[in-house]
């Protein structure tokens, strides 16, 4: 976005999503009043998403490591990292490209996937939905590295 003055008695703003937007507003210091609460309501209200982006490392496959949970936390580690022998673990796989796969073990000791598809709405707070609404969910993450996730409760 940039401010610039077009004839004597405009305003101009101009939106690189929006084109160029026109304002009838006189060059006085009324105008530049009007001019900069508007440009304070778009901060406000346009989401800036550069700030909430997610790292890179978030996207891979995510084991739960039951043993190192908190009573707030949930701590899911890479396939890589050697877990100790447990009967099945859960986790799920998170894809830049929206997909996430629900991991679980099954009946006869073998994994089971239901994919489904991610949005990110705030905050680190991925909102995730299958096309069995039951198991839809928020996930709330807490803190990511390429070796360690822990999400909320």
């Amino acid at each position: 976005m940039s401010l610039s003055f077009r004839h004597q008695h405009a305003f101009a703003v101009r939106w690189s999503v929006m084109g160029d937007l026109m304002l009838p507003l006189s060059t006085g210091r009324g105008a530049r009043i009007a001019a900069w609460l508007l440009v304070f309501c778009w901060i406000l209200f346009v989401p800036y998403t550069a700030a909430e982006s997610l790292p890179d490392s978030l996207y891979q496959r995510w084991i739960h490591s039951y043993e190192e949970d908190t009573s707030e936390t949930l701590v899911f580690r890479t396939s890589a990292h050697s877990f100790p022998p447990a009967r099945g673990r859960d986790g799920f796989e998170i894809r830049a490209d929206g997909t996430f796969t629900l991991l679980g073990p099954s009946g006869n000791d073998r994994s089971t996937a239901v994919t489904g598809h991610w949005v990110h709405s705030k905050n680190w707070i991925l909102l995730v939905s299958f096309s069995d609404s039951h198991l839809n969910r928020e996930v709330h993450i807490i803190s990511v590295n390429p070796q360690l996730l822990c999400i909320r409760r």
